[in-house]
C-alpha cells in the first residue's frame, strides 16, 4: 500500500534516537534495529523502565504507546468534525473515526494478548499479533486515503497526524517480527517455522476447535436464534436480531435465517464475535431469471496507486476475465512502477492463460521462491 508515510534522514543508521540508549536500554535498541522509523520506535519504548529486557514487556509498552497515539488522533478528528463545514471532509472524518475505532480495538487485543502470554502457544500468538497489527495499518491507510481529494484546511492536519501514527504502527509490526526471530533463534518450545505453500497433511487449522467442527458435521445443530421474514422465528429482521447478539462471545452463536428477501443495510458491530449464519435461501433464485454471461470486460485489477502490488496464486480464474488480465486506471499511470505477477502463480482455469496478457514494465513472472514471499505470513511484514 502507498499511503505517503515519509521517512526522515534519521530513519536508518546512526540516529538522534539512538542517543536515548542512556535512558532506555539495549534491549529496546535491539528490538528497534530493523524498524524503518527508529527514532519513533525508541520514543514508543521510552515509558519502559531502563532495566526491562523482556521483549514481551517491551512489545506491551509499544502497543500501549501506539494505542494512545491513535486515541489522540481520534480526539483531534472529533474536534475538527465539530467545526468542519465541508460535507466531503465530514464524510471522510466519519469514515476515519470508524477506522480508528477498529484500529484501537485491534491494538487493545494485541496488548491484552501479551498479558496472558502462554509459552506453549507462542507461534499462534505471534501470528495473531501480526494479523491484528496488519489490520491496524490497513485501517489507518483507509482513513488516510479518505482525505486524498479533500481540499478542506482540515485535511492536511489529519493526514499529518495519521502519518505519525502509521510510523508507530509500522514499527510495532516489525517489532513483533523481530521478537519472533529472537524466539526462533533460541529454539523456544511452542514456536515453529510454518511451512507455506505446502499441504498440511490433512491436519485441521488451529482455529477450528471442537465447537466449530461440530457445526460442520452435525446436521441437527439447534440454532440459538431464528430470523424469519414471515414472523415464524424470533425476529423478522436482521436489524432487530443483531441488537440481541452476545458481545465478545468466545463460543459459536448460531443464527438460522429462513428464506426470504431482507431489504436492510446490515451493520454488525465490531464486538460481535463468533456468529455463525446459516441461511436457507443462499442458492435460491427467481425462476424468471435466465442465466446469462455479461458481455462487458472484467479484469484482475488495475493500477490504483503508483506501487500497486497484486498477486493471485493457486486460484481458479474463470473465462469472465479478459485475456489481457490487467487494465490501467488512467493512461499509463502506474504501469512502470506497479508489481503485478502475470497470472500470478500456479493458477488454473480458462482465465489463467498468460500467453496473451498485456505487457507492462511492471508486470513480473514469479518463481516459486518469489511466490513464497507473498503468502500471508510473509507478506504481512514485507
Amino acid at each position: 500500500m502507498n499511503h505517503g508515510i515519509s521517512k526522515n534522514d534519521h530513519s536508518k543508521g546512526d540516529t538522534a534516537g539512538e542517543s536515548q540508549v542512556t535512558s532506555t536500554n539495549k534491549a529496546a535498541v535491539s528490538i528497534c534495529q530493523p524498524t524503518d522509523y527508529k527514532d519513533a520506535c525508541l520514543e514508543s519504548l521510552q515509558p519502559a523502565r531502563s532495566n526491562v529486557t523482556d521483549p514481551r514487556e517491551l512489545l506491551k509498552v509499544g502497543f500501549e504507546f501506539t494505542r494512545d497515539k491513535l486515541a489522540e488522533v481520534m480526539d483531534h478528528s472529533t474536534t475538527l468534525k465539530e467545526a468542519e463545514k465541508d460535507p466531503i471532509a465530514k464524510q471522510a472524518l466519519s469514515i476515519c473515526n470508524d477506522m480508528m475505532e477498529s484500529a484501537m480495538d485491534h491494538l487493545q487485543q494485541s496488548f491484552e494478548k501479551m498479558g496472558v502470554f502462554d509459552i506453549t502457544n507462542l507461534d499462534d500468538l505471534m501470528s495473531d499479533l501480526q494479523t491484528w497489527l496488519s489490520s491496524v495499518i490497513t485501517y489507518q491507510g483507509t482513513c488516510f486515503d479518505g482525505f486524498e481529494n479533500v481540499t478542506s484546511p482540515a485535511a492536511p492536519k489529519i493526514k499529518e497526524a495519521l502519518n505519525n501514527t502509521m510510523k508507530f504502527s509500522s514499527n510495532a509490526l516489525v517489532m513483533v517480527q523481530q521478537v519472533s526471530e529472537i524466539f526462533k533463534s533460541l529454539s523456544v518450545p511452542g514456536f515453529n517455522t510454518r511451512r507455506l505453500l505446502q499441504e498440511n497433511d490433512g491436519e485441521l487449522p488451529v482455529w477450528l476447535d471442537s465447537a466449530r467442527l461440530k457445526l460442520l458435521v452435525d446436521e441437527t445443530t439447534k440454532p440459538n436464534l431464528v430470523i424469519a421474514k414471515d414472523g415464524s422465528g424470533d425476529y423478522k429482521t436482521f436489524t432487530e436480531a443483531i441488537k440481541t447478539l452476545p458481545t465478545e462471545s468466545m463460543t459459536p452463536f448460531v443464527v438460522h435465517v429462513k428464506a426470504g428477501v431482507y431489504p436492510e443495510k446490515v451493520l454488525i458491530p465490531i464486538n460481535i464475535w463468533n456468529i455463525t449464519w446459516i441461511g436457507e435461501g443462499a442458492t435460491t433464485r427467481d425462476e424468471s431469471y435466465l442465466p446469462v454471461k455479461a458481455d462487458f470486460a472484467s479484469y484482475l485489477g488495475r493500477t490504483w496507486k503508483p506501487y500497486s502490488t497484486v498477486i493471485y496464486m493457486q486460484s481458479f480464474i474463470s473465462d469472465v476475465i479478459n485475456r489481457e488480465g490487467w487494465t490501467p486506471r488512467m493512461g499509463s499511470f502506474g504501469t512502470t512502477t506497479c508489481f503485478f505477477a502475470v497470472a500470478e502463480f500456479d493458477n488454473r482455469g480458462p482465465g489463467s492463460d498468460t500467453s496473451r496478457r498485456i505487457t507492462w514494465q511492471g508486470i513480473k513472472q514469479l518463481s516459486p521462491t518469489q511466490a513464497l514471499e507473498f503468502t500471508g505470513e510473509k507478506f504481512r511484514v514485507a
